[in-house]
């Protein structure tokens, strides 16, 4: 779990399942599903499924990602 102090994230999901956490709320994630994840949120993503979780993660701005 983490969050971002200026960055919007979204997570979108190209295989598996997985589970979103956003600052207590869970919420399921199959292929071609997506979540955003606006700054100061506390977010983590779970793989849920008996495969790999595959999904990509679009950041503006990019600068307030770990590396």
């Amino acid at each position: 779990m983490h969050s971002h102090e200026r960055a919007e994230n979204l997570y979108y999901v190209l295989r598996g399942k997985g589970l979103v956490e956003l600052d207590g709320e869970r919420i399921l994630l199959e292929p071609h599903t997506g979540v955003f994840i606006p700054p100061g949120v506390t977010h983590g993503i779970y793989n849920t499924g008996l495969e790999d979780l595959v999904f990509i993660v679009v950041a503006c701005p990019p600068d307030d990602m770990p590396r």
